[in-house]
């Protein structure tokens, strides 16, 4: 199997599948306290915001992030009425930990990780404002940042400050198939590119 489409497979299976799986275990859950639903909620939520940052949206459709984060909030919503009115208080807080030890390393986790993937959206220091470099159309920053997980190019020097920037039709994604090797496929093939700032040329 080609490299390139197991990558983009897997990616897929990431950012659509295991966001459904969580919808499910939302719809699942059936905690005897509301600080245990609590919990897991939260572990929930810190790993759906992950995929939310991380994933390739422009490939699996901007679109299809709307309608998982709308999936999400309406399940959430659901839970939460449903466990609202249960124990507050935990009668044994070592027998609550037992049980959700794991769930409180995940948590710890992913909102360790979370913390992390935004401190790449910061602003960098003597930053300059650039206009956008392409017209009439519809652009999505597909790699940008200044971490590795937000942006490939950011953990080679040359190239830190590099973006990926991808055209999005009307329904959100990229190309006209998951992968395919025709460039004019693309959206963003024969898009018009312009300066992003004033300057002057020179020949050397």
């Amino acid at each position: 199997m080609n490299v390139s489409l197991a990558m983009v497979g897997l990616m897929m299976a990431v950012c659509v599948i295991v966001p459904l799986a969580l919808v499910w275990k939302l719809w699942q859950l059936d905690e005897p306290s509301f600080p245990g639903w609590l919990l897991v909620a939260l572990d929930t939520a810190a790993f759906f915001l992950l995929i939310i940052l991380v994933g390739r949206w422009d490939i699996a459709g901007l679109w299809t992030r709307l309608i998982l984060v709308g999936l999400v909030l309406v399940v959430a919503s659901v839970s939460l009425v449903s466990h609202v009115r249960r124990p507050w208080r935990i009668p044994k807080v070592s027998r609550f930990w037992a049980q959700h030890l794991p769930t409180g390393v995940s948590l710890t986790l992913f909102s360790a990780v979370l913390a992390y993937i935004l401190t790449g959206f910061a602003k960098p220091e003597n930053s300059r404002s650039l206009a956008f470099p392409l017209e009439r159309g519809h652009f999505v920053i597909a790699h940008g940042g200044s971490i590795a997980l937000l942006n490939h190019h950011a953990s080679h020097r040359a190239q830190r400050y590099a973006l990926d920037i991808t055209a999005i039709n009307e329904a959100g994604f990229r190309s006209k198939s998951i992968l395919p090797s025709d460039p004019a496929s693309y959206f963003i093939f024969g898009a018009s590119v312009v300066s992003p700032c004033e300057g002057t040329g020179r020949l050397s």
